[in-house]
């Protein structure tokens, strides 16, 4: 059964033409399933080929916008691009809340009552009413092609933000999303003996030591050397690094933009070489560090 992967965004909450918001979409059987929606996923599924119509199944790991921000595009250019089924988001608590402040009723209203005067937009109107099933940890989804299981990570206190990896099983493969995390016993568990693990790597102990001192944002991400031994534990046959995209950027703006958060000594050419030698450390498997549009084939 032919299944594959296609990276939609590899970066971090930062703008950047090249790397976008989290994002990936599995496509099993020519089926597609959407995990996570960050900024410029609706324009890379273009690109990839992908119309956001034919995919009916959304899975959201987390809400921070930088894995969310997308998702209005991506519902509205569905409704408009002529939506045949139901849309059905997986997403954990809070996703009710922000889709129902998104919609009808909510911040795009104006525009969906607007374009909703016309017969076409009337015959499927369902597009922007999307079905919401809010999750907890065990599985979340099946069907004929996949089952996904969600467990709980360490990102952001759960009383303020529930954030969970998932594990996706198809007939003859197996794939890990870490989600946003620092290193995680849960993921190493979910992640025995997988086809494909993709873990986050936001950071590395440098950028994390800085970001504690100057107390700019979350520090709950996973160092290289981390992800490398949690790749080796877990015995996972293949590993790609996410989150990293635009760390070696040599944008001027954009390292003005992000020098609070990421001193720009410890970005640009190189980065990502660093990133696989310290992973070298522990796991010697097949690695590479995600970039926008990276094909995956299971």
């Amino acid at each position: 059964m032919t299944a594959r992967i296609i990276i939609l965004g590899s970066g971090s909450p930062h703008p950047d033409r090249d790397a976008g918001g989290t994002s990936l979409v599995l496509t099993v059987s020519e089926r597609h399933y959407l995990f996570d929606c960050g900024h410029g996923a609706t324009q890379r599924l273009v690109e990839a080929g992908i119309g956001p119509a034919t995919i009916n199944n959304v899975f959201l790991t987390h809400l921070h916008y930088d894995h969310v921000v997308d998702f209005p595009l991506f519902v509205l250019s569905s409704w408009l691009a002529d939506r045949s089924e139901q849309l059905n988001v997986c997403g954990p608590s809070g996703t009710q809340h922000m889709v129902d402040h998104l919609f009808v009723g909510g911040a795009f209203d104006q525009d969906i009552r607007a374009r909703g005067q016309f017969a076409r937009r009337q015959e499927n109107f369902f597009a922007v009413e999307p079905t919401v099933v809010e999750y907890e940890a065990g599985e979340i989804f099946q069907d004929d092609l996949i089952k996904v299981t969600a467990v709980p990570v360490h990102h952001v206190d759960a009383e303020i933000m529930p954030c969970f990896g998932m594990r996706i099983d198809t007939p003859d493969r197996s794939i890990v999303i870490s989600g946003d995390t620092s290193p995680c016993e849960a993921i190493v568990e979910l992640s025995q003996g997988v086809d494909l693990l993709i873990h986050e790597s936001a950071m590395d102990e440098e950028t994390m030591a800085h970001r504690m001192k100057t107390k700019v944002g979350i520090v709950a991400h996973t160092p290289a050397g981390e992800v490398g031994k949690i790749a080796a534990r877990a015995g996972v046959k293949n590993l790609v690094v996410i989150h990293q995209g635009g760390k070696e950027t040599t944008n001027p703006l954009l390292l003005q933009m992000t020098q609070n958060h990421i001193p720009g000594a410890l970005v640009g050419p190189g980065y990502f070489d660093r990133t696989i030698s310290r992973i070298r450390e522990h796991y010697d498997g097949p690695v590479r560090v995600a970039q926008d549009l990276m094909r995956i084939d299971l």
